[in-house]
């Protein structure tokens, strides 16, 4: 008597190939990344864009910006920008240059430098030195590297940095994150008519607060003041 033996299949059908699985969600963002940058207006190289609106932008390379209306921009590159209008988001990968000013964004995040003036957004987020004029953030500013504010006014903001220095701010609560491996001394400075409205944290423990002329602060935890002056003088 004979019988035939037949190998099973190990697939079934209906079953997808587990390989495929895995290879689907990259296939998907790829997918979605072109379809994204097809729909924006994008430019290669240093790009000059003035008196003009678009429903979005991507710039490769560096870009300098006058009266420009946009739903969302990109830029991988040295961003210099003169009133600037942006419905959504900003994502700058390079430094936003001295005499940037008047940027009306939602979000703003930032890695490299940044120096501008006239900045008003919901939050911001920026790694590297910041130096910001006449701010205004509804939401938090999470900064990291040296900080210089002057005549702002912003919800909740945290820092970290070795100095930093305020003047004529109006913040609720502000919390000084640790510099991650370094044991150097963190400095606040408070000057003008600053006034922190909540609490100042510094959660190293050991963070230094100077407060000048007429600064006010709530509640300080984790540092100590180490110079007031006279307000009266």
């Amino acid at each position: 008597m004979y019988c035939k033996i037949y190998k099973k299949n190990n697939s079934i059908r209906g079953t997808p190939n587990p390989t495929k699985i895995m290879k689907f969600p990259s296939i998907l963002a790829i997918s979605l990344l072109n379809f994204s940058i097809a729909q924006a207006e994008t430019f290669m190289g240093s790009t000059e864009l003035s008196e003009k609106t678009y429903d979005s932008i991507i710039v490769l390379g560096t870009a300098k910006l006058t009266n420009i209306k946009t739903g969302s921009l990109t830029v991988t590159g040295t961003l210099l920008f003169n009133q600037l209008e942006v419905s959504d988001d900003v994502t700058v990968v390079g430094p936003i240059e001295e005499e940037s000013t008047d940027l009306i964004c939602k979000d703003l995040d930032v890695l490299g430098p940044v120096h501008a003036k006239r900045v008003q957004c919901v939050d911001i987020n920026i790694v590297g030195s910041a130096k910001l004029e006449e701010l205004q953030a509804t939401g938090e500013v999470k900064l990291v590297g040296g900080t210089d504010i002057e005549n702002a006014t912003i919800k909740n903001l945290f820092l970290t940095a070795h100095e930093m220095k305020l003047k004529d701010v109006k913040v609720n609560d502000i919390t000084i994150d640790k510099v991650p491996l370094s044991t150097q001394e963190q400095v606040l400075t408070l000057e003008g008519n600053t006034s922190v409205s909540g609490k100042i944290t510094f959660k190293s423990g050991k963070g230094s607060l100077l407060i000048k002329d007429n600064a006010q602060i709530g509640k300080l935890e984790g540092g100590t003041i180490k110079e007031k002056k006279d307000q009266t003088k």
